[in-house]
């Protein structure tokens, strides 16, 4: 089975999880955060469920990584309506703590929570605001991401039923093609691996049809995205030995290799203890130097 679920195993220094609820730490690695960000994402859902927005940033806009992370660990975060009570609005701020030390035990958020609704017990069923409607733009980022996000687990069955999802309701959408260029470019390796060459070559051909349309649709100016395909198509044609095609790729990423340098290096003068950026900066620096090797 091509979508077979791989073993998993939650890697040192890998951030995982859900980009608007994850707190710096997770950023870092998940393996090593602890209670103290099911604390932080319960102070986004807070804020959400008080303001009808997303404290950190909105939702209905596409974010990157690199956005949101710098978001969750600068702020600011959206304060809540001045008269809810004093409890409930420290537990909020203290739960959005950048630092997860000074964050509150979840024990103690649901104390404020308890002490909150006892001083209104009469108070009139509080109808919480619309976060996330249900347009077709939004559905189309629901399914995508959370088909990215079983990829990111090696759940190849699941996260090619959602990215067919997010197919049938955008199918011209780059990042949902880039989506499902990712899962057919994997899966092509796997069944390289195994021996099945004739079922490798055709995961291949599709997934490059996949990331040739989104290149057609991606704008112009996004040379970091342009430069993610580029560099995907690149190892297409490396692993089919089309070593010409692989090089054409290459160079057309490599045109955008600079500019993403730029990126990281800025990155990194803003957030000098993000273990990612070195690392990602280093990578695109052995890049170049092999292009110019080569």
């Amino acid at each position: 089975d091509a979508t077979a679920t791989g073993t998993l195993r939650t890697r040192v220094g890998v951030g995982l999880g859900t980009p608007a609820y994850m707190p710096p730490e997770q950023w870092a690695s998940a393996r090593d955060v602890g209670t103290a960000a099911d604390v932080y994402a319960l102070g986004c859902i807070l804020g959400e469920l008080f303001t009808g927005q997303h404290p950190i940033l909105p939702l209905h806009a596409r974010h990157s990584s690199e956005e949101w992370y710098a978001a969750h660990a600068a702020g600011p975060r959206a304060p809540l309506p001045g008269q809810l009570a004093p409890e409930l609005l420290d537990a909020y701020e203290a739960a959005l703590e950048p630092d997860p030390r000074q964050r509150p035990t979840a024990a103690e958020v649901l104390a404020a929570l308890r002490t909150a609704a006892a001083r209104r017990p009469d108070a009139e069923v509080y109808t919480p605001p619309e976060v996330f409607p249900p347009t077709q733009e939004n559905q189309v980022i629901f399914w995508q991401g959370w088909g990215s996000a079983y990829f990111r687990f090696q759940r190849y069955g699941e996260a090619w039923v959602r990215v067919r999802r997010a197919l049938r309701l955008a199918p011209r959408d780059p990042f949902v093609l880039v989506s499902q260029g990712n899962i057919l470019s994997d899966q092509a390796t796997r069944q390289a691996e195994r021996g099945a060459g004739e079922r490798a070559r055709g995961l291949r051909g599709a997934a490059l049809t996949a990331f040739e349309a989104s290149l057609a649709e991606l704008p112009a100016d996004d040379r970091q995205g342009r430069m993610g395909v580029w560099n995907q198509i690149g190892l297409l044609h490396k692993q089919a030995r089309e070593w010409a095609a692989a090089e054409e790729a290459y160079a057309a990423a490599l045109e955008h290799l600079a500019l993403a340098e730029e990126y990281i290096k800025e990155a990194i003068r803003l957030e000098p203890l993000h273990p990612g950026f070195p690392r990602l900066l280093a990578e695109i620096q052995q890049a170049q130097a092999r292009a110019r090797r080569g």
